[in-house]
């Protein structure tokens, strides 16, 4: 064991710089792998940790005037933890329009109900004080101190017609922001449109009377989470009792904020894979060429009585090292870039952003960085203590058939250098440099699909939703959204399809979601499907990929559909997507019915015309159009855009980017660590080649057609694997998201990538040809 422990503090000694440049590898590495599976670990808890630590709520009640007995009873009622009230005020802002607007009318709301997280600032308590969200700050351009004016509507004004004459006729009120809050219900969608307007008690008391309102609004936090939903929405039905109770489960909020952190959790554990593979070919690729420099010896060692035990014992010795540096540089990096992370909504939602340790995560980084170069060193020392091959024999196969067809000998040399692996002193691994680029390549080109993918996803309407071009209406038409009624837009030359789009709250298997129905007028608009089709009879319907999870359902199956006043059942046909229009709407979180199969469920509540433009058509003028036909009624027309998932999906677009710059990194440094020992390998193929006659030159383009082999090769296999994987990640996303899962090829950015690969990996070869190029031969053969 002395010999054994010698001979390997001999080889550290003479490669320690080998020996460090393989543990800032290992360690960088690990670096980007454990930090982001700590982090992904993170993001996944992030708005779970913010609903616990903030008290959110699970169901909201839309309950008209509420009595003392009625809050009694419901929080009485089994599932309930707690029942926070805001009455809904009429407040019109003049640069962001009805804003959603519920003053507190009890000690609840903001205290055992959605809790406020100061971002800046204090709590509200004055009559005049007020906080919003930083949706709204941001719009604005708001902070602490500013001044927020508000015009009202008065009570007389509600059932009254503002579509011809808007006119305020409540109190005018200017809130001053005392605080930049951040609410549960600011982390959804609603959040990203502006977020609501929490008056305090105090404003509700003062203004009683003279401010115009609907209704109570009743935010609901439930002792178990969404098992509680369906029975405490049974319970508050028969409580209330009323015709227009409606009740929410709050989609519009939690999941639109909980879908975009599920894609981001997915997106980083992918870039914690990718990173973990790219790296891991890469280390195991440098491992090998360091522990190829180990054969050198081998038959030396024979000769002084070493077994092939003690010879593999004293080769893996160096890379003891490797594995401890590296692994422990990991930890420490990954500890300190943990302020970085949860990333998009995520980031938002921690309770506890900054520094943080995750014991977990960083333990068994620990150890499985330490176990995976351990694994690897051994079999590359297993493999380099093996007997060796003759110093000589007869040439490759790829060797002989390059001189066959004729082809000039820089280049046929070259492409047997990348393909043969050589003999005795001048053996190199060659499977591993291939493996390298074809990862790298594979890697890169899934990262391009994927942001492809993405691109088109957020530029194109239909994909969402929006298989129309504009919402709007028209005073003929009725807005209660599906009835019969003529419109004038059916006969306009600028309009290519119209269509009524219907909507209203019903449940599904007793969990609140949102319906919608399409009753065509002109041409043809329906619902954006991904699976199945839409519905075409009164007893069908299309759901959402979430509506159907909670549901338990597939398509094909029944579900049962009750609104305010019956039950109804229906078979699911499809999986859709619903767009955004005015109210915050899950993408992925709703029904779609035919117009027939609404009034069958009587589910309508209120609606809106749809249209899709004709072709060629000035889309500028064709809005103005719309707008003065609809000017009567006080509605603008609506276009298309994004919905939040999709925009903080968006947020971390830079992933892909930031994936494939960090294979392409990983993947140049393994290749170019497999060229330059190559050619060192190589000096005395190069010395007896430059014996026989060949030039400078013809020594650099040996080397060159060496590393353009290596990249043909890893772009032949790694485009049409990263394609499939790219294909497959993809899908896993649209699938969370609910969307459509047909993934974009980016041919332009592959033929990009074809042309960089090759340039770069000869600038990277440029380095060794040119040292090989002045190598003397006498020198170099006179030392082997």
């Amino acid at each position: 064991m002395k010999a054994v422990r010698m001979l390997a503090r001999a080889q550290i000694r003479r490669r320690w710089g080998s020996i460090a440049v393989l543990t800032l590898l290992v360690g960088f590495v690990g670096v980007v792998v454990l930090a982001s599976v700590a982090g992904a670990r993170r993001t996944a808890t992030s708005l779970e940790r913010f609903e616990e630590r903030y008290r959110s709520a699970d169901i909201e009640f839309f309950a008209g005037d509420t009595t003392p007995e009625q809050l009694q009873a419901l929080r009485a009622t089994p599932g309930v933890a707690a029942v926070g009230v805001l009455r809904q005020l009429q407040l019109f802002q003049g640069d962001a329009g009805f804003l959603p607007t519920g003053g507190q009318t009890d000690h609840e709301f903001g205290r055992t109900v959605d809790r406020a997280r100061i971002v800046a600032g204090r709590e509200a308590h004055g009559v005049h004080e007020l906080t919003i969200g930083e949706g709204l700050a941001g719009e604005l351009g708001l902070g602490v101190g500013d001044r927020l004016p508000f015009e009202s509507l008065a009570p007389d004004q509600v059932d009254g017609d503002l579509a011809s004459d808007f006119d305020p006729q409540g109190p005018r009120v200017a809130f001053r922001i005392v605080g930049i809050v951040r609410r549960p219900l600011d982390l959804g969608s609603s959040g990203a449109g502006g977020g609501v307007i929490v008056p305090t008690r105090a404003f509700v008391e003062a203004y009683e009377g003279r401010i115009a309102s609907f209704t109570d609004v009743l935010r609901v936090r439930t002792e178990h989470g969404d098992a509680d939903v369906p029975p405490v929405i049974d319970a508050a039905r028969k409580i209330f009792r009323l015709s227009s109770f409606r009740a929410h489960g709050l989609a519009s909020e939690g999941q639109g904020a909980q879908s975009a952190i599920d894609v981001t959790t997915v997106a980083i554990w992918i870039l914690a894979g990718i990173a973990a593979l790219a790296g891991l070919v890469a280390i195991a690729l440098a491992l090998a060429r360091h522990m190829a420099q180990v054969a050198v010896d081998q038959d030396t060692l024979r000769a002084f009585g070493l077994r092939r035990r003690e010879r593999w014992a004293a080769a893996f010795g160096s890379a003891v090292p490797i594995a401890a540096g590296g692994a422990l540089l990991a930890v420490v990096g990954a500890a300190l870039a943990s302020p970085l992370f949860p990333i998009g909504v995520a980031r938002d939602a921690d309770p506890a952003p900054g520094f943080d340790l995750d014991w977990v995560a960083l333990t068994a980084g620990f150890l499985t960085v330490v176990s995976l170069v351990a694994a690897a060193s051994a079999l590359a020392a297993v493999v380099a203590t093996a007997r060796h091959d003759p110093d000589f024999s007869r040439p490759a196969l790829p060797t002989q058939a390059a001189s066959r067809a004729g082809i000039p000998p820089a280049m046929a040399t070259g492409i047997g250098f990348a393909l043969e692996r050589g003999h005795g002193r001048g053996g190199v691994p060659v499977r591993s440099s291939l493996a390298g680029a074809s990862f790298g390549v594979l890697a890169v080109v899934a990262a391009l699909l994927f942001a492809a993918s993405l691109d088109r996803l957020v530029t194109t309407p239909r994909l969402f939703g929006w298989s129309w071009d504009v919402v709007t209406t028209d005073p003929r038409w009725d807005n209660e959204g599906c009835a019969r009624g003529g419109t004038r837009l059916a006969e306009d030359p600028m309009i290519a399809a119209v269509a009524g789009l219907c909507y209203g709250d019903i449940e599904i298997d007793g969990r609140p979601a949102v319906a919608f129905g399409v009753r065509p007028v002109r041409g043809a608009i329906g619902p954006t499907v991904v699976e199945g089709r839409a519905p075409r009879s009164e007893r069908e319907v299309a759901l959402g990929a979430y509506t159907l999870d909670a549901a338990g359902k597939d398509v094909g199956d029944v579900v049962q559909v009750r609104s305010r006043s019956r039950t109804r059942r229906y078979r699911v046909v499809g999986r859709a997507v619903f767009a955004t229009i005015l109210d915050p709407q899950p993408l992925a979180d709703g029904a779609a019915f035919t117009a027939a199969g609404m009034e069958r469920a009587n589910a309508v509540d209120d609606g809106y015309l749809v249209v899709r433009l004709a072709p060629g058509v000035n889309r500028a003028r064709a809005l103005a159009h719309l707008e003065r036909i609809a000017r009567p009624t006080g509605f603008e027309p609506v276009v298309s855009a994004v919905p939040a998932e999709v925009d903080r999906l968006r947020q971390i677009d830079l992933l892909p980017a930031a994936l494939a710059a960090f294979v392409a990194f990983v993947a140049l440094v393994a290749v170019g660590y497999a060229l330059v020992t190559a050619v060192q390998r190589r000096r005395r193929d190069l010395a007896i080649l430059k014996t026989l006659g060949y030039r400078r030159a013809q020594v650099r383009a040996t080397v060159a057609w060496h590393a353009t082999t290596v990249a043909v090769i890893g772009l032949a296999v790694g485009i049409p694997l990263g394609i499939v994987v790219g294909r497959v990640v993809w899908r896993w996303v649209a699938d969370d998201l609910g969307v459509s899962t047909n993934a974009t090829v980016p041919m332009p950015a592959l033929l990009v990538l074809v042309a960089a690969a090759i340039l770069l990996v000869n600038l990277i070869a440029a380095v060794p040809a040119r040292a090989a190029a002045r190598t003397r031969p006498a020198v170099v053969l006179r030392s082997e």
